[in-house]
């Protein structure tokens, strides 16, 4: 086992030994002066939205200026299948937007059951609403309602409740 740790790390070890005296390992590894760079990125959320918006150029600058790479999808159905190869590649969207008025009850629903785990959030025009998803909604996975027409501060609210939800 010494041996092949040894070995990983480009060094060399050995044994001497004179009998009746014991025995003496030596190791040798090689020196670092400078510890290897590591780039980091700061995490970008990914965002899928279901929007057949014609804002989507404004709705993509807020989300991109507020620390997010958003995927658009024109229905329901198609956030779902972007959803799921986005998934099964393991590319992992944080957040998904969907619509209310445009079947994205069904999204949430087939969304949810594919992954538990991602935060689902309805926008609605009606303001009635409230910003807590009622029941029916959440056991969809639907956790928050906001209307259409992202800001920058309901982005960064947003945000705020993706990284709240993953470090629990």
């Amino acid at each position: 086992i010494a041996h092949a740790i040894v070995k990983k790390h480009g060094g060399t070890i050995w044994l001497e030994s004179i009998p009746g005296q014991g025995c003496t390992t030596h190791v040798c590894l090689p020196l670092v002066r400078e510890r290897p760079v590591v780039e980091t990125r700061p995490h970008r959320f990914r965002v899928l939205i279901q929007s057949r918006d014609e804002r989507r150029e404004g709705v993509r600058d807020i989300l991109e200026a507020n620390g997010c790479d958003p995927v658009f999808a024109r229905s329901w159905q198609e956030t779902v299948e972007v959803f799921t190869r986005s998934w099964e590649r393991r590319a992992g969207i944080d957040l998904v937007l969907v619509d209310l008025e445009d079947g994205g009850q069904m999204a949430a629903e087939a969304i949810h059951s594919l992954s538990p785990e991602t935060i689902l959030v309805a926008m609605a025009g009606d303001s009635s609403r409230g910003q807590e998803a009622d029941p029916m909604l959440r056991r969809n996975g639907i956790v928050r309602i906001v209307r259409p027409g992202l800001t920058s501060d309901s982005v960064r609210q947003l945000v705020n409740l993706c990284v709240r939800q993953a470090t629990g």
